[in-house]
């Protein structure tokens, strides 16, 4: 298995114009990852803690 953490959440991460993390970057990189042959090898994990919930744990 090859696990990937993901969240549609990391769409909204914006870095504003010209930088290379874009939400359409990762759509279309999800979207090739799961019609590659691989995907049947891909274990989608969703992350298990927030930026609130971290922080409230300090």
């Amino acid at each position: 298995m090859i696990p990937i953490i993901y969240s549609e959440k990391f769409l909204l991460h914006e870095t504003g114009y010209m930088h290379p993390e874009q939400p359409e970057r990762l759509t279309a990189i999800i979207d090739k990852l799961k019609a590659s042959p691989i995907a049947d090898k891909i274990k989608w994990i969703q992350p298990s803690s927030s930026r609130n919930a971290i922080e409230q744990s300090k």
